[in-house]
């Protein structure tokens, strides 16, 4: 269903929030428009308008936020509409909305602020943790994120809106809330699934129905995580020799990489699970498919005698994918290195004719030779 928002009111603008049926992009799309007149459902011309946007080829969002500042004053109630140009050529309305501009002689004073910023699985019934930098998300998994927001003032604050955007500035969620009297706290919650694995700088913001804030600096916070994880087909990459710095979160079962070679020759892989409380394992595949192509494993026990995690001398061709996953037993959060290294086999020259006495060791998977031949 097609919408039109509109919110934060000054003497003469404010901001509009257009949600469409489709993604705003060319394939659905021409332009869209804001105006101050209704043109029924559809029409051939939308001739007067506020504001307007020209659809994209790339935009994956059904969102198209901006701010309204075309003849606008100060005390004055408009109404506005949204209409979205389809392919055809044909304007469809998207929606209507009515709003009061602040008046000139000003607005009420307040001072809202987000205190931490907290977070869960949705599946889980864990305690919330905070969020920090740096942290690791399972691709795929919903997030709960609660935010404590405090009216630090005496004044009641105005009705707000809690907000968290992506990096590409696109919504994701949002929790509007009743206005806050003087000192008091409330929580919004959000709900977020990243379905993409990489890194995410995510904006959570307070939006408020007009007013003044006297201390905006905590009105915003950001937080740059990784998602990660979830199923061999969105594995995170690490490079050959390359110690990586990982963060297991609260509830996750396993994390997924994968390695590439540029050389044939043998392989360890590698954990840091000595002294951890976790119990983490180590699992090597030769391909996406777990059921039948596991290379090694390395199942080691927690506790204080715990060695790391090691899975040696694995046979690898050159520019082939190989599939990594640390499962975590205990479901508790932690960090861990991982790294795959690359030993290109040091083979023993043979010559022609003779025989060679060799000594396989307990353990070893093979042994490398080489020899060459004069006709």
């Amino acid at each position: 269903m097609s919408y039109l928002s509109l919110s934060n009111p000054t003497t003469d603008s404010c901001d509009f929030r257009v949600k469409l049926s489709n993604d705003f992009n060319t394939d659905y799309y021409r332009e869209l428009r804001i105006t101050g007149r209704d043109y029924g459902s559809s029409t051939d011309r939308v001739s007067s308008y506020v504001e307007s946007r020209t659809a994209s080829s790339s935009y994956s969002s059904r969102y198209v936020e901006g701010v309204v500042n075309d003849g606008m004053s100060a005390g004055r109630t408009y109404t506005l509409y949204a209409y979205a140009q389809a392919q055809n050529g044909t304007w469809y309305k998207a929606g209507s909305d009515t709003i009061t501009m602040q008046d000139s002689g000003g607005s009420s004073e307040f001072d809202l602020g987000i205190r931490d910023i907290l977070y869960k699985y949705s599946d889980t019934s864990d305690d919330y943790e905070e969020v920090e930098d740096g942290m690791n998300f399972e691709v795929g998994r919903e997030i709960e994120f609660k935010l404590p927001v405090k009216n630090y003032d005496n004044s009641e604050g105005p009705r707000y809106t809690v907000v968290v955007y992506n990096q590409d500035g696109n919504r994701l969620d949002s929790d509007s809330e009743s206005t806050l009297d003087g000192r008091e706290t409330n929580n919004a919650y959000l709900s977020v699934t990243i379905n993409n694995p990489g890194q995410q700088r995510l904006k959570f913001a307070i939006e408020t129905d007009g007013g003044h804030d006297t201390d905006d600096d905590d009105n915003v916070e950001y937080r740059t995580v990784r998602f990660s994880g979830g199923s061999a087909s969105i594995a995170k990459e690490i490079s050959d020799g390359v110690i990586n710095n990982e963060y297991m979160s609260s509830g996750s079962k396993g994390q997924w990489f994968k390695v590439r070679f540029n050389k044939d020759g043998l392989a360890n892989f590698w954990i840091n699970s000595a002294g951890l409380s976790n119990d983490l394992d180590l699992y090597i595949y030769e391909t996406q498919d777990t059921g039948s192509n596991k290379l090694g494993s390395s199942t080691n026990s927690p506790g204080s005698d715990k060695a790391d995690d090691i899975v040696r001398d694995i046979p690898v061709t050159a520019e082939k994918e190989y599939y990594i996953y640390v499962k975590n037993y205990g479901g508790n959060s932690c960090s861990y290195q991982i790294k795959a290294k690359l030993y290109p086999p040091t083979a023993k020259q043979l010559s022609d004719g003779v025989i060679n006495n060799e000594y396989m060791s307990s353990g070893s998977k093979g042994q490398w030779f080489k020899v060459r031949f004069n006709k």
